[in-house]
């Protein structure tokens, strides 16, 4: 096994001269034995094929992967509230009195915008609440 994260775990094996990734690997009992299930993530010669840097590849592409569902996460929560910017501005305008604390809708876009900074990024995010 080479990592695994929650219900997705990614499975290493040498067969017929290849070397295999699978991903969400199951084995399932039938008449025939025991059979594997999964995802065929990649597939490398194994003759002469550098083990260790393609876990490292692996490792690096799904880190990557991960940071970026982060940053689109966080993208859309920013979307879904800077209209509350607009409807500020046009009932300050307006001298009407303003719905939002606009000091706490930007202490939370901030918030936002600083996740990829916090230590454990894009592993273990702590996301604001406004």
């Amino acid at each position: 096994m080479i990592d695994k994260k929650g219900d997705n775990q990614k499975f290493m094996h040498f067969e017929s001269g290849l070397l295999r990734i699978w991903d969400n690997l199951t084995a399932v009992e039938t008449e025939d034995g025991i059979q594997y299930e999964g995802e065929l993530y990649e597939t490398y010669a194994s003759e002469g094929c550098d083990v260790e840097a393609i876990l490292a590849q692996l490792k690096a592409t799904e880190l990557a992967n991960e940071a970026r569902c982060v940053r689109e996460k966080r993208s859309t929560l920013i979307a879904n509230v800077t209209w509350r910017y607009e409807r500020y501005a046009r009932e300050m305008r307006l001298g009407l009195a303003t719905t939002d604390d606009i000091g706490k809708l930007d202490a939370y876009i901030q918030l936002l915008c600083d996740i990829p900074d916090q230590a454990g990024f894009p592993h273990d995010v702590v996301w604001p609440v406004l």
